[in-house]
Formats: structure tokens, C-alpha cells, sequence
């Protein structure tokens, strides 16, 4: 199915931690499956596979004026993601920590600056060291 062919309304929304590879894919696949999709980031932080901290990446009106200095071709791949999930009017809303993870019988959702933010489905594409994989997974999974 194209991108542009209208798809009806699933009535289900998704919530999607993180705006890495994953998660942007994630949210442009569930748009146009027709579900609502809520989208959390406040940027790309890029980690090795240890966990510790690179550089952070934002798709602030200055980044876009003069260029990202510190990312190469796979940060220029990100942002087409990033780019085509806005212009699909994906719900992206940055600069946000999720602070926790619910869910009961009849909604799951994240709590956000003390805020739950509720939905159907909750996506957990945050990270290898992510909170969400930990309350999947139900234990700290160290990467090797």
C-alpha cells in the first residue's frame, strides 16, 4: 500500500518510546496501519554498546539552517525517517522523559513529567538500557 493511499482508522492508539531506527519505523508502520500514534523523544542520543553516552542529536531550526557537524550518513538517513514521520502527521513530541510504565486490563500508557499519557499498545524502543526492556524483560539485561 502507498503512503499516500488513506487508510481508515484502526481506533487504536500507540504509544512509541524513543525515535531511534526502530521507533521512528515503528510509528510510520502503525500510522499506516491507520492507528493513532503518540511518538516521545527529546532527540537521538547515540551510545555505544556499553551504554555510555556519545553525543546527542536534535532536529532543532538551527541544526537545519547550518547542518549537523558530528553525524555522518546514518544521521542524514535518521532524519529522512524523522522528516517523512512529521510529514505523515505523526503525533512526535520531544524533549520528554518517560518517567514510568503502566498497564492493566484496559490501557497501557507512560507517565511523562507526572502525566500518564494512555493508549492501547505502548512501544519500548528506547534503547538497549532502556526502562521499558527492563519491565519486559523483568531483569537489568547487560549488553555484551
Amino acid at each position: 500500500m502507498g503512503t499516500d493511499e488513506w487508510v481508515p482508522d484502526s481506533r487504536i492508539r500507540v504509544i512509541i518510546v524513543g525515535a531511534g531506527f526502530a521507533g521512528l519505523t515503528a510509528a510510520i508502520e502503525c500510522h499506516r496501519k491507520g492507528h493513532s500514534v503518540t511518538h516521545h523523544t527529546d532527540g537521538l542520543r547515540l551510545k555505544t554498546y556499553q551504554g555510555d553516552f556519545l553525543c546527542k542529536q536534535t532536529w532543532t531550526e538551527e541544526d537545519r539552517n547550518y547542518g549537523k557537524s558530528y553525524n555522518g550518513h546514518r544521521g542524514e538517513i535518521h532524519e529522512i525517517f524523522y522528516q517523512h514521520a512529521i510529514d505523515l502527521g505523526i503525533d512526535i513530541r520531544l524533549n520528554h522523559r518517560v518517567e514510568d510504565y503502566f498497564e492493566s486490563d484496559s490501557e497501557a500508557g507512560v507517565v511523562v513529567e507526572g502525566n500518564k499519557i494512555v493508549g492501547d499498545v505502548v512501544l519500548a524502543a528506547e534503547g538497549v538500557k532502556s526502562k521499558g526492556r527492563k519491565i519486559v524483560l523483568g531483569y537489568e539485561d547487560k549488553p555484551k
